[in-house]
């Protein structure tokens, strides 16, 4: 098969036609269609592509056994949530199962170094939680204050 803009995806998808596992197959091959559907879309530059694969390089660098930057990318594109909602479709009177779900409290306090927003307990205490970013080193640190 000869390999232009328009077979590139078939050429990917007929390798994986000795998968052995047919869910594994259909979820590589609905991935490359999307992924060659969406560089035909936007058409990127050598230079632009050499950035997309330089951030996820340094994405993959800063994961290690205590940290996953992949979660974290996931979640800012909004994949995590996508996924959850999928998987925990609700009938309309169920709160959600994520971060919009019961406990959930759309205030945020703002310091100079940190965002810590309320979220609600089921018992009469509240609990605030968020991260604090300090510069330089560029770390995050898990805050939380039970507070009565």
């Amino acid at each position: 098969m000869d390999f232009t803009e328009e077979t590139a995806a078939d050429a990917v998808v007929a390798s994986f036609a000795g998968t052995a596992d047919p869910r594994l197959r259909e979820i590589l091959e609905s991935l490359v269609r999307h992924l060659h559907g969406f560089v035909r879309e936007v058409e990127p530059t050598f230079e632009e592509w050499e950035q997309a694969v330089g951030f996820l390089t340094a994405t993959g660098q800063r994961c290690d056994d205590q940290r996953q930057e992949f979660i974290l990318l996931s979640d800012v594109l909004g994949v995590t949530m996508l996924v959850d909602a999928i998987n925990h479709r609700k009938a309309s009177e169920a709160t959600e199962s994520t971060v919009l779900g019961p406990f959930h409290v759309a205030v945020h306090l703002t310091g100079s170094t940190c965002t810590l927003p309320f979220v609600s307990m089921p018992s009469a205490a509240r609990f605030v939680a968020g991260w604090c970013s300090t510069t330089p080193p560029r770390m995050r640190t898990p805050v939380g204050q039970l507070l009565e």
